[in-house]
């Protein structure tokens, strides 16, 4: 399917808020490029990826300034709302830090935290044109999390581009 049959579908989706429905319009290596409106009736673009025990995703809600990033493991233990100081590396670029929140994704827990506007373009680049991921949990008898990021640099100008139509509306 065409991007911009894709960003149409996109677009009555978003004119009428009260039907909450997002649609898959991109694939790369196991990635998905998504966009549409959410179930509190905002539009959101993002991108995610998914195995049989872990999942990843980052989403942009219109209007916020903030990207969301969200990753759970089925061996993940804890209570919704625990706080876990994380560190995150793309593959040789400087690690970044960040608090994340806990929350009940399905049966298992998740963990959520946000990168700031003023990081957002850096943050993306670094996603873009890395090959591996890998974020450790300190103070935590957490593993390690590794992230395969073969097809970001597709799913990310996906997503980009999915941004870019929203703020246009």
């Amino acid at each position: 399917m065409k991007l911009r049959s894709v960003l149409a579908a996109f677009a009555m989706l978003t004119a009428t808020p009260a039907f909450a429905e997002v649609k898959t319009f991109a694939h790369a290596s196991g990635w998905e490029a998504f966009g549409g409106v959410g179930d509190n009736g905002t539009a959101v673009c993002g991108l995610s990826v998914e195995s049989d025990d872990s999942w990843f995703s980052l989403k942009y809600f219109k209007g916020s300034s903030v990207l969301t990033v969200q990753l759970s493991d089925s061996e993940w233990v804890g209570k919704v709302g625990d706080k876990v100081t994380l560190g995150m590396k793309f593959d040789d670029h400087t690690s970044w830090r960040s608090e994340a929140t806990a929350f009940k994704l399905n049966k298992d827990i998740a963990l959520e935290f946000s990168v700031s506007s003023s990081q957002v373009d850096r943050w993306m680049e670094e996603f873009k044109e890395s090959q591996n991921l890998i974020i450790v949990f300190a103070n935590s008898s957490v593993s390690s999390w590794h992230a395969d990021l073969t097809g970001t640099k597709v799913i990310g100008e996906a997503m980009e581009k999915c941004v870019g139509w929203m703020g246009s509306r």
